[in-house]
C-alpha cells in the first residue's frame, strides 16, 4: 500500500537541482524556494505548490501556517491548524482548513497550486521521509493582502440590500449607507480600550441582517444536522480561522466577496449607522428590548431575530453570541487609528470581537475586546460583511 506524499511550496530566489520531477511546464521550480524546518519565519507568503508524489508506508509531512510571524505550534501552541498526512488522507491543511488536492490547479506532472485567501507565514514543518520525496516551497513573498482596505476588488454588491440562497438556506445582507460617526466612548462606565472618541468615515457596505445561523453553515459547510444545534440559533464555537474556513468555502459556492466586517464597520452598523438615534445598545437604551444577555437569556442560545431589531433592521448586535471582526486587537488602536476606513493594526496577537452575548451583562455598542484567533469560546459567532 502506498501514501500520496505532499510537498509545500514558496517564491524567493531560482531554485534547481534535485527535482526529479523537473517541475512539468509551468510548475518549474524557478523562481520557488524549499522550505525546510530552519525557513524564515517573518516572510509572508500567498501560494503553495505540492508535489503529489507517492512515497513509502509511514512516511509523513507534517505542514502549519500562521497568520502571525514567527510562531511555532509547539513552543508557542499557536494552533491555527497543523497538517499531517496519514494514508488515504491525500491532503495538506493551511491556516483554516484542509486542502484537498481537488481544490488546487494542477500546473504541470505532479504539481498542484493553491492561493490563500490572505498572507501566511510558514510555522512548522516536519518530515521522515528520504530528503527528496517531500519537497516544499512558497511563492508570492509579500503578496496580495486582504487587510489592505483596498477597494479595487469590492464586490459589485457591496453597499446594497439582497438575499441569497445556498443549498436551500436562504440569509439576508443589509445595504449599509457610509459615513461618518464618533467611534469609541467616553462614558462613565466605558472601558480604557474605548478611548478617545475619534471620527470615523466609512464607505458603502452590506452586512448580515443577523448572525450566521447553524442552518447556512451546515448548508455550506455540507455537515449534518443536530439536535444540540437547532437550524434558527447563531453558529457558535468558532474560532476566528474557522470563519475564515465557512467564508471561504461560502465564497466558492456564491461568486461572492463576503468576509467579517471590520471593526469600524461593525460598530457603525449596531449603531445604527446613518439613521443612528444615538441609543447606547444596538436599537434601544434597554438592553432587554433588544438583546439576550445573562439575566433574559436563561443562559442559553436564543434563535435570532426574536428580539427587536436596530435602526438598520439588524438583529442581536447587542447579545446572543459575540461576534468576530476582520481586525487584529490593540487596546491602544484607538489613539492611532485612521479615520478613513479603518481596517486595524497591520499585524497581533488577538483578533477582535464585538457585541454582547447570552452568558454576560450588556455590552454597549463600543465596547470591544480580543482573543486568540484559534480559541472557539461557546458564546463566540460570526456576521457576514461585504
Amino acid at each position: 500500500m502506498m501514501l500520496a506524499m505532499m510537498v509545500v511550496a514558496v517564491s524567493i530566489t531560482a531554485c534547481g537541482g534535485d527535482d526529479d520531477e523537473g517541475g512539468g511546464g509551468s510548475s518549474s521550480s524557478e523562481g520557488w524556494q524549499v522550505i525546510t524546518d530552519d525557513f524564515d519565519k517573518s516572510i509572508p507568503f500567498t501560494k503553495i505548490r505540492v508535489l503529489n508524489k507517492k512515497a513509502s508506508i509511514g512516511s509523513y509531512c507534517c505542514i502549519a501556517f500562521s497568520t502571525v510571524p514567527n510562531k511555532n505550534v509547539y513552543t508557542d501552541r499557536y494552533y491555527v491548524s497543523f497538517g499531517v498526512l496519514t494514508i488515504g488522507d491525500n491532503m495538506i491543511h493551511d491556516l483554516v482548513y484542509g486542502i484537498p488536492i481537488s481544490s488546487c490547479t494542477h500546473v504541470g506532472d505532479n504539481w498542484y497550486e493553491y492561493e490563500f485567501s490572505r498572507p501566511v507565514y510558514f510555522a512548522y514543518y516536519q518530515e521522515n521521509c528520504p530528503r527528496g520525496q517531500i519537497k516544499a516551497y512558497i511563492t508570492d513573498v509579500g503578496g496580495n493582502n486582504s487587510d489592505t482596505g483596498d477597494d479595487t476588488n469590492r464586490d459589485s454588491k457591496s453597499g446594497q440590500s439582497f438575499s441569497m440562497t445556498v443549498r436551500g438556506v436562504t440569509f439576508k445582507m443589509v445595504g449599509v449607507s457610509g459615513g461618518t460617526f464618533q467611534m469609541g466612548s467616553n462614558d462613565d462606565d466605558a472601558y480604557s480600550n474605548e478611548m478617545p472618541v475619534h471620527w470615523v468615515t466609512l464607505s458603502d457596505f452590506s452586512i448580515g441582517e443577523t448572525e450566521v445561523t447553524w442552518e447556512l453553515w451546515r448548508a455550506v459547510m455540507e455537515r449534518p444536522s443536530t439536535p444540540l444545534h437547532l437550524p434558527k440559533k447563531p453558529l457558535n464555537g468558532m474560532g476566528w480561522d474557522d470563519c475564515q474556513e465557512f467564508i471561504t468555502k461560502l465564497n466558492s459556492l456564491t461568486g461572492r466577496q463576503f468576509r467579517l466586517p471590520t471593526e469600524a464597520e461593525w460598530e457603525y452598523a449596531a449603531r445604527g449607522g446613518n439613521k443612528s438615534q444615538g441609543y447606547k445598545y444596538a436599537g434601544s437604551n434597554t438592553i432587554g428590548d433588544v438583546a439576550w444577555y445573562s439575566r433574559n437569556s436563561s443562559q442559553q442560545i436564543h434563535e435570532v431575530a426574536t428580539k427587536a431589531p436596530n435602526e438598520l433592521g439588524l438583529y442581536d448586535m447587542s447579545g446572543n453570541v459575540h461576534e468576530w471582526c476582520n481586525d487584529w486587537y490593540d487596546r491602544s488602536y484607538y489613539s492611532s487609528s485612521p479615520s478613513s476606513n479603518p481596517i486595524g493594526p497591520t499585524s497581533g496577537v488577538y483578533r477582535v470581537f464585538r457585541g454582547g452575548c447570552w452568558s454576560l451583562e450588556a455590552w454597549s455598542v463600543s465596547r470591544r475586546s480580543g482573543i486568540e484567533a484559534w480559541e472557539d469560546m461557546p458564546d463566540l459567532g460570526l456576521r457576514l460583511a461585504l
